[in-house]
């Protein structure tokens, strides 16, 4: 049965994307606050200081498996249903992080976590179900929603693995007496995100409908076209802003903690590790809140361009602006000035996010919509690999010797800025129009089946396997020269000449 849009917002549905979403954030953040230790403990390195680079790389390869596969999911999506490759993505999640908490070896664990990100395209799906799921008035509430779902993955997702990771050691008397947590002190973790998942997993497929009309595992739909696609109007502008976001978000990731504990002459502030966990739960808090509460309505209020555009500027100039911060270093309770400016810094970014998300489900119809957000989780993929070598290059050179304003350790800083900037420029040439449904838009029809006398005042056209119906209206020559041509992908060719 495929879902109808009601006017009322999807409370069930909306409510299981939300469990599959943090599931998924669980699965990726979990690992951060242990994965040097695992390292230590599966024997590669005899040094904690040393095992940075390969939990690095550990915590990476999840993110290379999805550059590469996340075109391919949203392909699948398209063709075969939303809801299997849904309920794919859960079940993946709950097997491979099972055995993920066994592994015994350094490779052996970083091939799961690349296996994990080749069957995890669940971002990419569920940004592409809030706009099938919910009305125009309720998307940003919905978007909200999921992306709060998401932030607080990654702040519960860290102290489940602080907590639970190394159990006999934490917990001697009680955990530790239980011999396969002794022999595999990074299970339990793994376990409890696994539970999530397979919530996750059976409500998706006892409750969760398929949004994609007609289709079936028997009756697939016919494969869009990639070309086509990328050609629609606003498309590539929306994607080249992603990208450029992404990229500006996992520099400041990288950036932020190594800055912060650099001591005072080097231009940072001395925090230990425990004031820099104080510092970035807080603001995850903070942001939860945001993105639940006060999002939904900033988003309606702007609408999806504005609200980019803001939110890249906003990003940029509290990045600009974070190095002179150091200026109050003095000032008792440093830590919350610095959690009032990332928190900033992240509402900027986190409303262009999903105000990029909802532009680019608008600009193409229902038919191709999951395997453009696989193109876009594509290029975000690709920032989230390069963006921590990048940053941390940048910031180690600007540290390294006694260099000079712009480029000491505010340069870092000045790079994420015009990044920003970019990016909103970007943005400004992003123009889309709404497109309804699977296989439907505004277009010129084929004159050979189409009523000579109804050719100049053709409005609409609806593509079936076995015939065309024309709808007839009288237009002025300003929208009939707007009308274009679709072809079976549900695709506007006219978007070749978009800029």
């Amino acid at each position: 049965m495929v879902f109808e849009k009601l006017d009322s917002f999807p409370y069930k549905e909306m409510s299981i994307l939300v469990m599959i979403n943090f599931a998924s954030s669980l699965s990726i953040t979990s690992l951060l606050s242990y994965a040097g230790f695992m390292v230590l403990d599966l024997g590669l390195v005899n040094d904690i200081e040393k095992a940075g680079y390969y939990a690095g790389a550990l915590c990476g390869s999840l993110f290379f498996g999805r550059l590469l596969t996340s075109f391919a999911w949203g392909l699948m999506a398209d063709i075969f249903g939303r809801r299997i490759v849904l309920l794919l993505s859960c079940m993946s999640i709950f097997v491979f992080n099972l055995i993920f908490g066994f592994a015994s070896n350094y490779w052996e664990a970083i091939t799961i976590r690349f296996i994990m990100g080749l069957i995890n395209p669940i971002v990419g799906i569920t940004k592409t179900l809030v706009t099938e799921l919910c009305n125009e008035t309720h998307e940003t509430k919905g978007m909200g929603l999921t992306t709060g779902a998401w932030s607080l993955g990654m702040v519960i997702g860290p102290g489940i693995g602080g907590y639970l990771a190394r159990p006999a050691v934490l917990y001697p008397s009680t955990l530790g007496r239980i011999p396969l947590l002794i022999s595999f002190p990074y299970l339990l973790p793994n376990i409890v995100v696994s539970v999530f998942a397979l919530i996750s997993a059976i409500f998706t497929f006892l409750y969760f409908p398929e949004t994609l009309p007609e289709v079936s595992l028997s009756n697939p739909k016919e494969t869009p076209r990639v070309g086509n696609i990328l050609r629609t109007k606003g498309v590539i502008p929306i994607m080249s802003s992603y990208f450029l976001v992404s990229l500006m978000s996992i520099v400041l990731d990288s950036v932020f903690p190594l800055w912060v504990i650099c001591s005072f002459a080097e231009g940072g502030f001395n925090l230990s590790l425990p004031d820099v966990g104080k510092v970035l739960s807080l603001s995850g808090v903070i942001l939860v809140a945001y993105t639940a509460f006060v999002y939904p309505l900033l988003g309606s209020l702007l609408g999806p361009k504005n609200g980019f555009l803001c939110g890249m500027l906003v990003g940029a100039v509290g990045t600009t602006s974070f190095p002179y911060i150091r200026a109050f270093k003095d000032m008792p309770g440093l830590w919350l000035l610095l959690v009032m400016q990332y928190v900033i810094i992240r509402m900027g970014t986190s409303l262009a996010f999903s105000s990029s998300s909802l532009m680019l489900n608008r600009s193409v119809s229902t038919d191709v919509r999951a395997t453009v957000n696989g193109i876009n989780m594509t290029f975000g993929s690709v920032a989230k690999t390069i963006g921590p070598f990048i940053g941390s290059y940048i910031f180690a050179w600007t540290i390294d010797g006694d260099k000079s304003y712009p480029f000491d350790y505010c340069f870092s800083f000045f790079i994420m800025g015009f990044i920003g900037v970019l990016s909103a420029f970007i943005g400004t040439y992003i123009t889309t129009q709404k497109q309804q449904g699977a296989k439907y838009m505004a277009v010129n029809a084929d004159e050979s089946q189409c009523d000579d006398d109804t050719n100049n005042d053709i409005i609409g056209i609806e593509m079936n396997d076995d015939h065309v119906d024309c709808s007839v209206e009288t237009v002025d020559k300003e929208t009939q020269q707007s009308l274009s041509t679709v072809n079976q992908t549900g695709v506007d060719k006219s978007a070749s000449t978009a800029p």
